[in-house]
């Protein structure tokens, strides 16, 4: 309610202030209808709009009211003066609200983008337009990349040394010149590595058959009287066999009742090794080396 003398201008300045104040965010016009008679009443009407979010959806159906008037109560003392009147607030209608949900606000949400596709999404919070790859999660079958074109989604597909991905949608695998280059290069170093192996276990086994042969050959180790009577593993016939040498086995036996030798068994040539065992004493240990046989080359003539 004003008194005095208004300039018409300066009220719907100042009054249009306030209501701005009041949700600047929101805020859209201001409209002064007029004035009536008696005490000059100013009728105005504010607009503000519903912003495509939740919470300032809320706001304006639950808090609006609230802010337009307490904003409007800060402007009493400043429009007092201005005015030269005294100034006081009538009333305040807030009409019923007319959106609740954001999802609400669909209808009035438009995709500018000149691309084909593109729908009008809403969440909790917020609608948003969204391109066919939104959409579409799969549309490249998960082996690329999609991407929003005029026309439609594009897909650009994945690819590396050993595989690759094409077609429209990224459909086809196949394999590429570095897979088979890797498969075969892997086959040959395998077979590499088996024909080196089994060269050196032939070298390492015919080594050391040669290692045992020269211990054979060579051998000068000396046993025991039990040891020697016992153990042939030692001596050369097995060499000698091998040289493809006619050995003709003798046999026979040693009599030491008498200390001689009983020829019933065999019959031994001359210069055979014949121990006299009269004079030794048996209960001492020794050692003893077994004499090597050689063959000896003879002649008939």
């Amino acid at each position: 309610m004003l008194a005095g003398v208004v300039n018409l201008e300066t009220l719907k300045s100042m009054i249009e202030l306030a209501f701005k104040r009041a949700a600047p965010e929101y805020y859209f016009k201001v409209v002064i209808h007029g004035f009536r008679s008696g005490s000059i009443i100013a009728s105005s009407t504010a607009t503000y709009s519903y912003p495509n979010n939740q919470t300032g959806i809320n706001f304006i159906n639950t808090n609006l009211e609230v802010a337009v008037n307490n904003s409007l109560v800060q402007s009493i003392p400043e429009l007092t003066k201005t005015m030269n009147a005294n100034v006081s607030i009538s009333s305040i209608n807030v009409k019923s609200p007319t959106i609740t949900y954001v999802e609400e606000m669909k209808k009035y949400v438009s995709c500018s983008l000149n691309y084909a596709g593109y729908i009008v999404t809403c969440d909790s919070m917020y609608c948003y337009c969204t391109g066919p790859c939104f959409n579409t999660p799969g549309y490249c079958n998960y082996n690329g990349d999609c991407y929003n074109a005029h026309n439609g989604s594009i897909c650009q597909c994945y690819k590396s040394a050993f595989y690759r991905y094409k077609g429209k949608q990224c459909e086809i695998y196949e394999r590429s010149a570095g897979y088979y280059g890797l498969i075969f290069g892997i086959i040959g170093g395998v077979l590499l590595l088996l024909i080196v192996l089994i060269f050196a276990i032939y070298i390492l086994r015919k080594k050391r058959m040669l290692n045992l042969f020269s211990e054979r050959r060579d051998s000068k180790m000396w046993f025991s009287y039990d040891e020697e009577r016992t153990n042939f593993q030692h001596t050369d016939m097995d060499a000698l066999a091998r040289a493809g040498l006619n050995l003709t086995p003798k046999s026979g036996r040693y009599a030491f009742e008498n200390n001689s030798y009983n020829s019933s068994d065999s019959d031994l040539s001359s210069g055979v090794y014949r121990p006299r065992l009269d004079k030794v004493d048996t209960s001492q240990t020794f050692k003893i080396q077994r004499p090597e046989l050689v063959p000896a080359n003879t002649e008939q003539r």
